[in-house]
């Protein structure tokens, strides 16, 4: 099952929570000044953009998605 999760800027605690139910191990998650995230998946680092898109897939792996590719 695909799960999302989208980063308005200001739901830090619903994409924490998303986050979280598949990787415990929040340090390597980070939220910049800008409103930016950083997450690791399974590629690398990617920053996530106000409006983007955090998807887990079906194997628990998470990436980002711009808003006009879903």
């Amino acid at each position: 099952m695909i799960d999302e999760v989208q980063w308005t800027g200001k739901n830090w605690q619903d994409v924490y929570n998303f986050i979280n139910r598949r990787d415990a191990n929040m340090e390597h998650y980070a939220l910049a000044p800008n409103n930016t995230l950083t997450i690791k998946t399974i590629e690398g680092e990617m920053t996530v953009l106000v409006n983007d898109w955090i998807i887990c897939g079906i194997k628990g792996e998470l990436y980002s998605c711009k808003p006009d590719e879903m």
